[in-house]
């Protein structure tokens, strides 16, 4: 997977004056070629609502 991710944000200071944690997350519904493997990987089957 190739991708180029933001790296300049600019957003408010927060109310606090603390420093902000940023989390970020990809997602991706492909197997890796070439015997690459996820280093987390878990496979989603069933996506109804849960009510």
């Amino acid at each position: 997977m190739i991708m180029q991710p933001l790296l300049l944000h600019a957003s408010n200071r927060t109310v606090n004056n603390n420093k902000r944690t940023v989390i970020h997350l990809e997602f991706s519904n492909r197997l890796l070629p070439g015997g690459l493997q996820w280093a987390e990987y878990l496979l989603l089957t069933d996506f109804t609502a849960i009510s």
